[in-house]
């Protein structure tokens, strides 16, 4: 996925992505990411996060069951396993 901007309100990346808030949502829950909250308390997703999201649809479309993408994504070092209350996505460099 190419990003073109640095964040994404919850709306756009959905729309970007094909998929629903409510989906945005589920994956934020199942997988336990931190998604930042601007000054109003509105989720943003870094260009990072989209990337994820954007993998996390793939793998989904592709048929892997949520368990499978939890353990691709933490032998990827993508997600960290649940060790704390604000579990994150571990920064990739580009």
């Amino acid at each position: 996925m190419e990003i073109l901007k640095e964040r994404y309100s919850i709306t756009e990346l959905s729309e970007i992505l094909g998929i629903s808030d409510h989906a945005l949502r589920f994956y934020e829950k199942e997988f336990g990411l931190h998604i930042p909250k601007d000054e109003r308390g509105r989720r943003y997703y870094t260009a990072d996060l989209a990337n994820l999201m954007y993998k996390i649809k793939v793998m989904r479309s592709e048929g892997l069951e949520i368990k499978a993408i939890k353990k691709i994504l933490k032998e990827d070092c993508l997600i960290q396993p649940h060790q704390s209350l604000s579990p994150s996505i571990v920064p990739q460099d580009t």
